[in-house]
């Protein structure tokens, strides 16, 4: 039963294993016998399985394949097959068959990834003072996270993940291994600091240590329009900011003579957003070249100051 010997492999991976079960007689078939599949190390010995044959064919083999799941391999072991006849016989030297295998653990840290209100967080970004936090751990290592494997500070207080977040963790063949969902974390005006610690099955750790500040009033820090002169689609580019995250922006667009031609509104978001607009007017059709102003306002709880511009449409 060859098999491949001395094989290295990293904690937590799958060894597909094949074996061949060969009946050396060339005029008999075998009786029926059983193949057991041992894992052995130093300290204990593992049942993997138990493979029952009929009959073998003469001169005849057959293939046997089993999945071993590593993450609790021992740094060396043994997988040993052995045939178990079930009548006498004779010639038992050839019956079995050893493989050592050799498991090294995971030096590669995970990652962390933070999303704030479904943006993601990179570091210096406006939040709102209410708001909900995802945490994502993604890990080369195909070994699980448990729910304890993270940790959250808020501004050098520790935030209870275990009991205040709703904690998913995913299959084994995809880099992101885990997540935690926190629906509503309380900041503070100004300057805040999240931190979040995390560490693998192997003792790799990651840390992720970002400032996000809290606004105390809504305003739109600045906008741009582009491009300006415009043929087709127009883009408002509007930075806005607030200690709350429930704004729609409201785009009014006017002719030269005060007439209010086209209203565009759209949710926007705590720092930078895009509002696309395709020069069409209230019944859907394309606005003649010329010059026409616009005034955006913010639809909030907190007041914002509505800020204006002109542009123009060419042919």
């Amino acid at each position: 039963m060859p098999v491949a010997n001395d094989t290295i492999i990293m904690r937590g991976d799958e060894i597909n294993l094949s074996y061949e079960v060969r009946n050396l007689s060339l005029r008999a078939s075998s009786g029926p016998f059983v193949v057991n599949t041992h894992i052995k190390s130093i300290l204990q010995t593992i049942k993997l399985a138990s493979d029952t044959v009929a009959s073998l064919n003469p001169n005849s083999s057959l293939i046997l394949q089993k999945e071993i799941i590593t993450d609790k391999m021992e740094s060396n072991s043994q997988i040993n097959a052995t045939i178990i006849p079930t009548v006498n016989e004779l010639f038992k030297f050839n019956n079995q068959d050893n493989c050592n295998f050799g498991i090294f653990e995971d030096s590669v840290a995970p990652s962390i990834r933070l999303y704030i209100d479904g943006l993601p967080i990179f570091g210096g970004e406006n939040v709102a003072k209410k708001c909900n936090a995802l945490i994502e751990i993604y890990d080369n290592s195909k070994l699980a996270f448990d729910r304890n494997s993270t940790k959250l500070s808020l501004n050098t207080k520790y935030y209870d993940l275990i009991d205040s977040s709703e904690f998913v963790s995913f299959e084994r063949s995809i880099p992101l291994k885990c997540k935690y969902f926190v629906p509503e974390i309380d900041l503070e005006f100004g300057k805040n600091y999240i931190t979040i610690y995390t560490i693998d099955p192997s003792g790799n750790r990651d840390t992720l240590d970002v400032p996000v500040y809290v606004a105390k009033n809504a305003r739109i820090v600045e906008h741009k329009v582009y491009p300006n002169p415009f043929q087709e689609n127009l883009v408002f580019e509007i930075k806005y900011v607030s200690p709350v995250n429930d704004a729609v922006a409201v785009i009014d667009v006017y002719n030269l003579n005060g007439k209010k031609i086209s209203t565009i509104s759209q949710k926007l978001n705590i720092n930078t957003n895009a509002i696309v607009w395709g020069g069409f007017d209230g019944n859907g059709n394309s606005i003649p070249q010329g010059i026409y102003f616009y005034r955006i306002s913010i639809q909030s709880q907190v007041y914002a100051d509505p800020v204006y511009g002109k542009i123009v449409k060419i042919q």
